[in-house]
């Protein structure tokens, strides 16, 4: 998975770069306490992060991006007091939608971009 924080810039411009830095922190912790010990979070940069999870089906992943959602959200309402934070997310999985880890990146990469314009402040997710 691809995750994109989608109004980090709005709450750098409204509350200040260490805000946002303290969001990033608060979403980083979010997102380990949603995953398994054996799961790997990362941010990649910016405000993107990836997650590779082991032993997921496609049909338990949507549970998986509606709890990653959620813990975006309330990083945001714990860390500002007000809830103006979504996330876009991209899901790939192998083998179907790829057969090396940059393959499955780039496709994540782009089905987060692609669900990222329509603004669903919630979350949005492309289905697989």
């Amino acid at each position: 998975m691809v995750l994109d924080l989608d109004e980090l810039k709005q709450v750098n411009d409204r509350y200040g770069h260490l805000e946002g830095n303290r969001v990033l922190r608060e979403v980083a912790a979010g997102l380990k306490t949603s995953c398994r010990e054996y799961d790997y979070v990362a941010r990649m940069g910016g405000d993107e992060f990836v997650i590779v999870l082991s032993g997921y089906h496609s049909e338990t992943v949507a549970a998986k991006v509606e709890q990653f959602s959620r813990a975006v959200a309330e990083a945001g309402r714990d860390t500002l007091g007000v809830g103006t934070l979504g996330v876009s997310i991209g899901v790939a999985c192998y083998p179907s939608d790829g057969q090396t880890v940059e393959s499955l990146m780039v496709e994540a990469d782009r089905r987060m971009y692609s669900v990222k314009p329509l603004g669903d402040r919630a979350h949005s997710v492309v289905p697989m």
